[in-house]
């Protein structure tokens, strides 16, 4: 199998905005050279700070991997600024676009067949990332179990050391691990890539993505 890859949309567009932001903000030094008496010191300065946001925003898609998924005869592999994730197909599950309350999620959500195997290859570094990133995924999800608001606090008690499938994992891991139970006993997965990660159309995406795994973990063609 030729290796299929999807393009991470969040890294479309950081060259041409670095141009774009360089040109902008060399346009505000000259024009601050020639016609620094034309506007109040706040202007330019507010000129200023909208030519350096644009330049991290430049920076941060260019910081950003080219590709957001690998799909292989072995599995997937998902690609972060972080470092990245590896799921044999044997391990994964469902993946679809979650929903909660009949409303879909802005993530495709991935369910784990075992989650231990899982935990004991990812690496501390990118669990803490993905622990930051999916926060509000886990208010919403927390807000919309607990409608009187008397639960949320153990939702939250993400302690280690965690003991997931017999083995005992701590640190970031555990934590991570704690985060992944939770997340499956609320909404169903354990795994979340944000849909704005996504160039595909997700229907397509998960679609694809099932095929394969049906037809590399069953031996089935669908």
């Amino acid at each position: 199998m030729t290796p299929l890859q999807f393009q991470a949309k969040t890294a479309k567009g950081g060259a041409s905005l670095l141009l774009w932001s360089s040109g902008l903000l060399l346009l505000w030094l000259l024009a601050l050279a020639a016609f620094r008496e034309l506007l109040p010191a706040t202007a330019w300065a507010m000129l200023l700070l909208v030519c350096l946001i644009a330049l991290v925003l430049a920076y941060a898609r260019l910081t950003e991997p080219w590709l957001v998924l690998e799909a292989t005869e072995q599995g997937l592999t998902f690609f972060h600024r972080k470092g990245n994730w590896v799921l044999p197909w044997q391990e994964c599950g469902l993946v679809t676009v979650p929903e909660l309350n009949g409303q879909e999620l802005a993530y495709v959500g991935i369910r784990l067949k075992q989650q231990s195997p899982f935990l004991s290859r990812l690496s501390p570094r990118l669990a803490v990332a993905l622990l930051m990133e999916q926060r509000n995924l886990l208010l919403s999800a927390v807000g919309q179990n607990c409608p009187t608001g008397q639960c949320p606090s153990a939702f939250f008690m993400e302690t280690n050391p965690c003991l997931v499938e017999g083995k005992v994992y701590k640190g970031v891991i555990g934590m991570f691990g704690q985060r992944m139970q939770t997340l499956r006993q609320l909404i169903g997965f354990e795994l979340y890539i944000p849909l704005n990660a996504l160039s595909e159309n997700p229907q397509i995406f998960c679609r694809t993505i099932n095929q394969l795994r049906l037809q590399y973990s069953e031996n089935t063609v669908t």
